[in-house]
């Protein structure tokens, strides 16, 4: 299947500045996510 004016790249996506805020803010969240995570795992053992 081929797929019309796909990027070329990571790095393409990744240049656009909403792509890059909304990523920045996706990675955060989920850093949050995980040391929640942990903090719940480390009380239960």
């Amino acid at each position: 299947m081929n797929y019309p004016n796909l990027p070329n790249s990571v790095l393409e996506i990744t240049e656009q500045p909403e792509v890059k805020e909304i990523t920045n803010e996706l990675l955060k969240q989920l850093q949050n996510a995980l040391n929640s995570n942990s903090l719940l795992l480390s009380k239960w053992n």
